[in-house]
């Protein structure tokens, strides 16, 4: 008998059945949260005040001892040169009209979008600068009645990290945060300061829950998770997006709070892709404040 019992066991185990047996069938297909996202980074966004979110970083890395840039309220002006005496960037203008002058015109139509200008501010040939799109759509846009970027007095911008450029959410109404721990230049360039193709190649980002608090209006107001594939050109430094949403949750003009959760493993992103949280409001941010959390965790590529 015991002869049998053991030639039993050793057919089973060939045929797997035994070792199957001992695994719970939950953990055969639902892999525990600490192991699957072992390692990943907090990225969820805390927002406490009005214009603190960033649709791009300007980088200079031209041979000057300087770069900077000043953001006014049409333009964004560029300076290089010796420290204390910079001078108009000759290597980019925006639009692109004879001799650069470094001269980024927001209000023009050609340069009013986070993409428009990158592309020029990127794929100029020549350019000793780089702009790095961050809490922004390539069709955000950056100049308009209620849709502008802050301005702010000239600041260095020939550092690894890059320089901030914020939203003026206190005109534009929605607040806009990606889900990365990428907020450096740095990740998005090569040795070069080429555009790296992908910098989310082999990431995810799982959403768990966001939680906001404005006025909010009608079907425009509320909450939403975006999902964007970046893809850059390393030869052009031009880059494409490609957009769709994760999630919604529109909220009505009297609404003063909003929460969106996702339970179990979270809503978790494409491969190789960038998550953003977008929530709008009626008229003010005067009551500004969101929470989220968040993971972003490597995967192996195939």
């Amino acid at each position: 008998m015991r002869q049998i019992l053991k030639s039993l066991k050793t057919l089973l185990l060939g045929l797997g059945i035994v070792a199957l047996a001992t695994v719970p069938v939950s953990a055969q297909t639902n892999p525990p949260i600490a192991d699957l996202y072992r390692g990943a980074d907090q990225v969820g966004q805390y927002v406490a005040a009005d214009d603190t979110d960033v649709p791009f970083l300007l980088l200079y890395f031209g041979t000057g001892q300087s770069g900077k840039a000043e953001v006014a309220a049409t333009a964004i002006n560029l300076i290089s040169g010796v420290v204390g005496a910079e001078v108009a960037d000759t290597t980019v203008e925006c639009p692109i009209s004879g001799a650069a002058g470094g001269i980024l015109a927001i209000d023009n139509a050609a340069c009013d979008t986070v993409g428009e200008l990158a592309d020029i501010v990127n794929g100029t040939v020549g350019s000793k600068w780089r702009m790095i799109p961050l809490d922004s759509l390539r069709s955000d846009t950056i100049f308009a009645t209620d849709k502008k970027i802050l301005t702010a007095a000239s600041a260095q911008a020939k550092t690894v990290d890059g320089l901030n450029v914020f939203w003026d959410t206190s005109t534009r109404l929605f607040s806009q945060r990606a889900f990365t721990s990428y907020r450096s230049a740095k990740f998005y360039l090569d040795s070069n300061f080429n555009l790296k193709p992908n910098p989310f190649k082999g990431e995810r980002v799982a959403v768990f829950s966001i939680d906001a608090v404005a006025t909010f209006t009608g079907a425009a107001g509320g909450i939403r998770v975006t999902e964007v594939l970046y893809a850059a050109n390393p030869q052009s430094n031009k880059y494409t997006e490609t957009v769709r949403g994760l999630a919604n949750r529109p909220m009505g003009a009297t609404t003063v709070y909003a929460n969106i959760a996702f339970n179990g493993h979270g809503i978790v992103g494409g491969r190789d892709r960038k998550l953003l949280f977008i929530y709008s409001a009626a008229t003010t941010f005067g009551t500004v404040g969101a929470s989220s959390s968040a993971l972003q965790y490597g995967y192996q590529p195939q």
